[in-house]
Protein backbone atom coordinates (compact mmCIF):
# COMPACT_ATOMS: atom_id res chain seq x y z
CA UNK A 1 0.00 0.00 0.00
CA UNK A 2 1.52 3.43 -0.97
CA UNK A 3 1.45 6.87 1.32
CA UNK A 4 1.86 9.38 -0.17
CA UNK A 5 2.60 12.84 2.44
CA UNK A 6 2.35 16.41 1.36
CA UNK A 7 4.06 19.34 3.10
CA UNK A 8 6.68 21.28 3.69
CA UNK A 9 9.19 20.06 5.87
CA UNK A 10 12.78 21.21 5.12
CA UNK A 11 15.36 18.66 4.01
CA UNK A 12 18.35 18.76 3.35
CA UNK A 13 21.49 17.00 2.33
CA UNK A 14 24.36 16.53 4.33
CA UNK A 15 28.33 15.95 3.52
CA UNK A 16 27.60 12.46 3.81
CA UNK A 17 25.03 12.39 1.00
CA UNK A 18 22.09 11.42 3.71
CA UNK A 19 18.87 13.33 3.28
CA UNK A 20 17.51 14.65 6.84
CA UNK A 21 14.78 16.50 7.98
CA UNK A 22 13.04 17.81 10.95
CA UNK A 23 14.44 15.49 13.73
CA UNK A 24 10.93 15.18 15.27
CA UNK A 25 9.27 14.97 12.18
CA UNK A 26 11.60 12.86 10.58
CA UNK A 27 10.73 10.34 13.62
CA UNK A 28 7.05 10.49 12.92
CA UNK A 29 6.65 10.05 9.60
CA UNK A 30 9.50 7.04 9.65
CA UNK A 31 6.90 5.44 12.33
CA UNK A 32 3.87 6.31 10.34
CA UNK A 33 5.61 4.62 7.14
CA UNK A 34 6.31 1.73 8.91
CA UNK A 35 2.46 1.02 8.19
CA UNK A 36 3.16 1.23 4.30
CA UNK A 37 4.98 -0.47 2.10
CA UNK A 38 5.71 2.49 0.00
CA UNK A 39 5.75 5.69 0.59
CA UNK A 40 6.76 8.75 -0.95
CA UNK A 41 7.45 12.37 0.73
CA UNK A 42 6.97 15.39 -1.79
CA UNK A 43 8.23 18.14 0.42
CA UNK A 44 11.22 20.97 0.18
CA UNK A 45 14.81 19.85 -0.68
CA UNK A 46 16.99 23.06 0.67
CA UNK A 47 20.61 23.58 -1.18
CA UNK A 48 22.42 25.16 2.18
CA UNK A 49 23.71 22.63 5.30
CA UNK A 50 21.25 20.72 7.43
CA UNK A 51 20.29 22.08 11.02
CA UNK A 52 21.86 20.19 14.44
CA UNK A 53 18.70 18.42 15.10
CA UNK A 54 18.17 17.20 11.29
CA UNK A 55 17.71 13.30 11.73
CA UNK A 56 17.49 10.77 8.55
CA UNK A 57 14.16 8.60 8.02
CA UNK A 58 14.59 5.08 9.61
CA UNK A 59 12.07 3.65 7.31
CA UNK A 60 13.65 2.29 4.23
CA UNK A 61 10.47 2.64 1.73
CA UNK A 62 10.57 6.63 2.83
CA UNK A 63 11.54 7.83 -0.04
CA UNK A 64 11.92 12.31 -0.43
CA UNK A 65 9.85 13.61 -3.61
CA UNK A 66 12.09 16.82 -3.77
CA UNK A 67 10.63 20.19 -4.81
CA UNK A 68 12.49 23.73 -4.09
CA UNK A 69 11.35 25.33 -1.27
CA UNK A 70 10.16 29.11 -1.90
CA UNK A 71 8.39 31.62 0.24
CA UNK A 72 9.38 34.02 3.42
CA UNK A 73 8.45 37.40 5.09
CA UNK A 74 8.82 39.54 1.82
CA UNK A 75 6.77 40.41 -1.16
CA UNK A 76 9.55 38.85 -3.18
CA UNK A 77 9.84 35.74 -1.55
CA UNK A 78 6.31 35.45 -1.57
CA UNK A 79 5.70 36.53 -5.21
CA UNK A 80 8.13 33.41 -5.71
CA UNK A 81 5.71 31.05 -4.37
CA UNK A 82 3.85 31.67 -7.63
CA UNK A 83 6.95 30.99 -9.87
CA UNK A 84 7.01 27.26 -8.59
CA UNK A 85 3.20 26.83 -8.33
CA UNK A 86 3.66 24.78 -11.44
CA UNK A 87 6.58 22.42 -10.51
CA UNK A 88 4.23 21.88 -7.02
CA UNK A 89 0.82 21.53 -8.58
CA UNK A 90 2.53 18.59 -11.11
CA UNK A 91 4.32 16.78 -7.90
CA UNK A 92 1.29 16.60 -6.31
CA UNK A 93 -0.39 15.28 -9.12
CA UNK A 94 1.74 12.68 -10.01
CA UNK A 95 2.19 11.36 -6.63
CA UNK A 96 -1.32 11.07 -6.07
CA UNK A 97 -2.16 9.01 -8.78
CA UNK A 98 -0.21 6.21 -7.54
CA UNK A 99 -1.41 6.47 -4.00
CA UNK A 100 -3.51 4.36 -2.02
CA UNK A 101 -3.61 7.11 0.80
CA UNK A 102 -2.21 10.47 1.48
CA UNK A 103 -1.57 12.67 4.46
CA UNK A 104 -1.19 16.24 4.54
CA UNK A 105 0.85 18.11 6.84
CA UNK A 106 -0.35 21.69 7.26
CA UNK A 107 -0.04 25.00 7.61
CA UNK A 108 1.87 25.09 4.85
CA UNK A 109 2.45 26.47 0.83
CA UNK A 110 2.51 23.25 -0.30
CA UNK A 111 0.29 21.69 1.68
CA UNK A 112 -2.79 24.72 0.59
CA UNK A 113 -1.74 23.27 -3.09
CA UNK A 114 -2.29 20.01 -1.33
CA UNK A 115 -5.86 20.41 -0.05
CA UNK A 116 -7.15 22.28 -3.39
CA UNK A 117 -5.80 19.46 -5.47
CA UNK A 118 -7.75 16.85 -3.28
CA UNK A 119 -10.69 19.15 -3.98
CA UNK A 120 -10.19 18.03 -7.39
CA UNK A 121 -9.24 14.30 -7.24
CA UNK A 122 -10.99 11.42 -7.22
CA UNK A 123 -8.25 9.30 -5.65
CA UNK A 124 -7.71 8.31 -3.45
CA UNK A 125 -10.18 7.82 -0.91
CA UNK A 126 -8.19 7.45 2.42
CA UNK A 127 -7.06 11.02 3.32
CA UNK A 128 -5.86 12.87 6.38
CA UNK A 129 -4.77 16.54 6.95
CA UNK A 130 -3.12 17.75 10.20
CA UNK A 131 -3.17 21.07 10.71
CA UNK A 132 -0.32 21.49 13.14
CA UNK A 133 -0.50 25.29 13.56
CA UNK A 134 -3.29 27.28 16.61
CA UNK A 135 -6.61 25.99 15.23
CA UNK A 136 -7.82 29.28 16.88
CA UNK A 137 -7.49 32.68 14.85
CA UNK A 138 -4.92 34.95 16.16
CA UNK A 139 -3.76 38.00 15.52
CA UNK A 140 -0.79 38.55 13.00
CA UNK A 141 -1.11 35.19 11.33
CA UNK A 142 -0.37 34.61 7.61
CA UNK A 143 -3.60 35.12 5.61
CA UNK A 144 -3.13 31.48 4.10
CA UNK A 145 -3.31 29.85 7.39
CA UNK A 146 -6.74 31.31 7.51
CA UNK A 147 -7.09 29.86 4.52
CA UNK A 148 -6.65 26.72 5.00
CA UNK A 149 -8.73 26.76 8.01
CA UNK A 150 -11.11 27.90 6.18
CA UNK A 151 -10.97 25.04 3.47
CA UNK A 152 -10.29 22.11 6.24
CA UNK A 153 -13.26 23.22 8.13
CA UNK A 154 -14.75 22.64 5.11
CA UNK A 155 -15.95 18.94 3.51
CA UNK A 156 -14.77 19.98 0.06
CA UNK A 157 -11.34 18.01 0.31
CA UNK A 158 -12.73 14.57 1.38
CA UNK A 159 -10.60 14.01 4.64
CA UNK A 160 -10.39 13.65 8.21
CA UNK A 161 -8.59 16.59 9.55
CA UNK A 162 -6.80 16.88 12.83
CA UNK A 163 -5.71 19.42 15.00
CA UNK A 164 -4.11 20.24 17.98
CA UNK A 165 -6.41 20.83 21.12
CA UNK A 166 -10.06 21.24 21.57
CA UNK A 167 -12.18 24.07 20.12
CA UNK A 168 -16.02 24.50 20.68
CA UNK A 169 -18.03 23.85 17.41
CA UNK A 170 -15.20 21.38 15.45
CA UNK A 171 -17.18 20.42 12.54
CA UNK A 172 -17.83 16.34 12.49
CA UNK A 173 -14.52 15.60 10.68
CA UNK A 174 -11.96 17.50 12.42
CA UNK A 175 -10.77 15.93 15.77
CA UNK A 176 -8.65 16.94 18.51
CA UNK A 177 -5.35 15.17 18.21
CA UNK A 178 -3.29 15.46 21.23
Amino acid sequence: MRLVILSNMAHYRRADGALVGHGATARELSALASLFTDVRHVACLHPEPAPADALPYTAPQLTLVPVPPAGGDDLAAKLGILAHTPGYLRAIARELRGADAVHVRAPANLSLYAILALTLAPRPRRRWIKYAGNWAPHPGEPASYRLQRALLAGTLHRAQVTINGAYPDQPAHVHSFV
